[in-house]
């Protein structure tokens, strides 16, 4: 190139500067005063307000500063059209791309907000406010010419000290009526925020974003759906279900009434995952939602998951938490859950489901290697009775399973190993439907396989007899609680400490929670060792094995019995009397 055209093309280089510079020029000129701020202001707010064809409306109160790189903006609000503001802006710094303007453009290269607040409401029948403001009433002709704010996008986004507040109407299950609507109400209450109004009950979530540093936003593009963002970083806390955030990193899409995100790096206060879900509000009632998360978790971080859960321990587990058919039911599935707490370790899977009045458990495959008793006892609701000390082995399967009172269990395969007494161990495999809480119970429970060493019964039971050894056997357990029990088709081995047997078929009924045990019994003996009763009863001085029938009614102080018995060789002797023992 010869230096006469360098010199031309420097040239025109320098026009086409002082060109684009002019309305730079103009614009630092006029706004260096407060009314020249507000004339600019308008040129940006009103076309705005005109797109929005009085849905709503965008206000700022003040445009403090601008400078070639950047303005300051103070009290922005975007008002429904009933007055109300869904959005607050305490203050903002934007470097706007300012050529962008003149293509109908908003191009946002970096905001700085700070003092975010978002106020969602839905009427009992209406739809969310800030719904009605993007999209309108109902559906209109696109136009095909973009207008001013049909496009809209930021490079880089920072936030600080940010609230988003939902309130929707809640009511009850339709089938809850009277004190049982009372109660579920009161309920609901207690654990949610719950407001009364004239119009009825409405339920408010918070969720606040104390940071968010974020790029590459799309608000709005013509022929682009849905709006995302890429988030760098966010510190955040939801009110309900109580969860705190202190980085998660990912993708944000969202619709006027759905919102998705992906989030391959959360972390929470002393756990670390990734999630993926779904928030939805385009039906009645509550807020849905459907998450995944995969987490290397504390306990102290899922606590709110099932209020007897420990606070101390660790594990990993991929949590579900979604809202059902309907929005008052939510769903925790708990997947690939491997968990060490207070010298137990569980692993499986368990579903719970939060329903107004009540919690069920579901899909449950737990195995425990081991759980100890206190913690038993706390997931238990307090089923297990203090004294219990010792530590469980084996496994819990209860697909259906039920209410905390009507469970179904499908199998359990259960060893204790009792704290109390040295060497002592216990073992059980059965299925059938227990209750669980203060007052535990069971029914329609078959025992497959029993084992029970009788110093841990004696333990329990301290008004039992001075029996020892191994009970051995099998039985279907028609109904049973802390107090009594009733079993038939019970077939028994019994081998004492001296290794004497007996072995006992038939039914029974048995009070040993009472202060002296009673008994309602049919029994076959074949055959019953009376050295083994001599051992418990020193008064005994039959020292044969004995078979035969024993029918027994009463207390242990006041025993009715008639028996049937053979003695080794001998013949039949039938005999009744009472005994006290």
């Amino acid at each position: 190139m010869s230096s006469k055209q360098r010199r031309w093309w420097w040239a025109a280089a320098l026009v086409v500067a002082l060109v684009a510079a002019v309305p730079i020029t103009l614009l630092l000129y006029v706004t260096r005063t407060a009314s020249g701020r507000a004339r600019v202001l308008a040129l940006i707010v009103d076309p705005i307000n005109r797109s929005l064809a009085g849905r709503g409306t965008v206000s700022v109160r003040e445009l403090s500063e601008v400078r070639w790189n950047h303005a300051d903006l103070v009290g922005i609000a975007i008002v429904d059209s009933a007055g109300t503001k869904v959005i607050v802006i305490d203050s903002a710094r934007a470097s706007v791309d300012l050529y962008a303007l003149f293509d109908k453009r908003i191009h946002i290269r970096s905001l700085d907000v700070h003092g975010l607040h978002v106020d969602l409401r839905k009427g009992v029948n209406s739809p969310w406010n800030f719904t009605y403001i993007i999209s309108g009433g109902g559906p209109s002709k696109k136009s095909s010419t973009p207008g001013f704010g049909d496009d809209v996008t930021i490079d880089v986004l920072h936030l600080t000290s940010g609230e988003i507040t939902t309130v929707a109407p809640w009511s009850p299950f339709a089938v809850f009526t009277g004190t049982a609507r009372d109660s579920v109400i009161a309920l609901r209450e207690k654990f949610h925020d719950i407001a009364r109004t004239s119009d009825g009950l409405f339920e408010r979530r918070r969720y606040a974003l104390d940071r968010v540093v974020a790029h590459d936003g799309v608000i709005l593009k013509p022929n682009h759906a849905p709006s995302s963002i890429v988030l760098d970083s966010v510190r955040a806390t939801v009110a309900d279900p109580p969860i705190r955030v202190t980085h998660a990193a990912g993708t944000v899409t969202w619709t006027p009434d759905s919102l998705r995100f992906a989030l391959p790096h959360l972390a929470l206060p002393a756990s670390l995952g990734s999630a993926d879900g779904r928030v939805w509000w385009n039906q009645p009632g509550s807020v849905r939602y459907d998450v995944a998360i995969n987490a290397t978790a504390s306990l102290s971080d899922l606590t709110w998951t099932w209020d007897v859960l420990p606070t101390i321990g660790s594990g990993s587990v991929k949590l579900r938490m979604r809202t059902l058919d309907s929005a008052d039911d939510t769903e925790y599935a708990l997947n690939d859950l491997n968990v060490t707490s207070e010298k137990s370790n569980v692993q499986g899977r368990i579903t719970i489901v939060a329903r107004p009045a009540v919690i069920l458990l579901q899909k449950v495959a737990l195995t425990f290697s081991p759980i100890t008793s206190e913690l038993l006892r706390r997931v238990s609701y307090e089923a297990v009775p203090a004294r219990v000390q010792g530590l469980l082995r084996g496994q819990l399967l209860a697909e259906v399973g039920g209410t905390l009172k009507n469970f179904l269990i499908d199998r359990l395969n259960a060893q204790f190993e009792d704290r109390t007494v040295p060497g002592a161990l216990s073992l059980i495999t059965a299925f059938g439907r227990v209750s669980m809480g203060v007052k535990p119970a069971a029914r329609d429970m078959q025992i497959d396989t029993l084992q029970v060493d009788l110093r841990t019964l004696r333990a329990l039971a301290p008004t039992l007899p001075a029996i020892d050894g191994v009970l051995r056997g099998h039985g279907h357990l028609v109904a049973a609680d802390a107090v009594t029990a009733d079993i038939s088709g019970l077939a028994l081995q019994w081998i004492d400490a001296a290794g004497n047997i007996s072995r006992i078929s038939g039914d029974a009924r048995v009070g040993y929670g009472l202060s002296v045990p009673t008994f309602k019994v049919a029994l076959a003996l074949d055959p019953l060792s009376f050295r083994a009763l001599a051992r418990v009863d020193s008064t005994i001085k039959i020292t044969s094995a004995i078979s035969g029938q024993l029918n027994a009614t009463g207390t242990l102080d006041s025993l009715n019995w008639q028996v049937a018995l053979r003695a080794d060789a001998a013949g039949l002797v039938a005999l009744s009397g009472a005994a006290s023992i």
